[in-house]
């Protein structure tokens, strides 16, 4: 009640002050960054022909979790993916495992530009820029000839419910190295699952694709003590992700060193490390997601098998895990 009456207090007194000498910055919550994507998203929608705009968005079904894709329309075998309700998520290239949306091919130039420009208002700066340096990397495959669709053109967009800010909806972004899953619902925003892979690791010797997160882990490894480091380490053999496409809502044990013991560089450091990936949001949805990746740091664990160290400009190549209060990086 009393606070109540604080706040009412404090807003009759910013309302009673001369306008020409104060001006209150207002702190978006979300909801002017949701306007800005809900507006991309349509500016977009009615740039299509009703044929595209029947490829490109799809009703959101609510459901469980995800059910597993097989290959070659199979009900058992490998998995190649993953389906919630009519959208898919998995790492593999186009044509082996179909994307629903429509694909950037299929764009006009001013089509195209606002595809873009949707991205740029869900992603942040750097997140963009890794997306595109992601795609772009892959173009160098397909101008290499490789046996599998791969390539910009390929690189595919859907919407899961009709654009909405009061209604739950999703937008779809990937290809082969690359795949998004961005929900909407009101002010807020999450970005997950999430992949992000690279093929080359170095675009044409100049561009090291993916070197932040490559460099911050193995600068957390090797941060850590020989006590710190026996924790961490993975003794048993890891050849594949363990929680990657078709395995949603599985449970895994605990493994690696608590967070809570590394000190605070250390753990900003890891914090740093799991931005690489949540933070390409946008940074006004991710502000709330950041401050519970933060609170739960010494409910954190950090796992590590491979080497630990790696050559100067190069990407090594190691496994390491971060499991926290409802996060998992692999």
């Amino acid at each position: 009640m009393l606070l109540r009456l604080s706040l009412f207090a404090l807003c009759t007194l910013v309302q009673s002050l001369p306008s020409k000498s104060h001006t209150v910055k207002q702190v978006d919550d979300g909801t002017i960054q949701s306007m800005a994507i809900f507006d991309a998203a349509n500016t977009l929608l009615g740039l299509l022909t009703a044929e595209q705009n029947a490829s490109l968005v799809y009703p959101y079904e609510a459901a469980g979790n995800a059910t597993p894709i097989y290959f070659g329309s199979s009900t058992t075998g490998s998995i190649a993916g993953e389906q919630f309700g009519q959208s898919v998520w998995t790492n593999y290239p186009v044509g082996i495992v179909d994307r629903i949306g429509l694909a950037r091919d299929n764009f006009t130039d001013t089509q195209e530009e606002a595809v873009l420009n949707l991205l740029r208002v869900m992603f942040s700066e750097d997140g963009y820029n890794k997306v595109q340096e992601i795609m772009n990397a892959d173009q160098v495959e397909e101008d290499r000839g490789v046996d599998y669709e791969a390539g910009l053109g390929s690189y595919t967009l859907g919407f899961f419910g009709e654009p909405s800010l009061t209604s739950l909806w999703m937008i779809q972004f990937g290809g082969h190295h690359l795949g998004i899953n961005m929900a909407m619902y009101g002010s807020k925003a999450v970005i997950a699952p999430l992949l992000t892979g690279c093929l080359p690791a170095i675009n044409n010797v100049t561009n090291r694709v993916l070197a932040a997160e490559n460099d911050i882990a193995f600068s957390l490894v090797g941060s850590l003590d020989d006590s710190l480091f026996a924790k961490a380490n993975i003794t048993h053999d890891v050849s594949t992700l363990t929680l990657g496409p078709g395995h949603d809502g599985e449970e895994y044990i605990t493994e690696g060193v608590n967070v809570g013991l590394f000190t605070k560089a250390q753990q900003a450091l890891v914090v740093d490390l799991v931005s690489e990936w949540a933070g390409l949001l946008n940074s006004v949805h991710y502000a709330p997601r950041l401050a519970e990746i933060k609170a739960g740091l010494n409910e954190t664990y950090f796992a590590w098998s491979g080497p630990t160290t790696k050559e100067d400009n190069q990407n090594g190549k190691s496994y390491f895990r971060i499991k926290g209060p409802n996060l998992w990086v692999e």
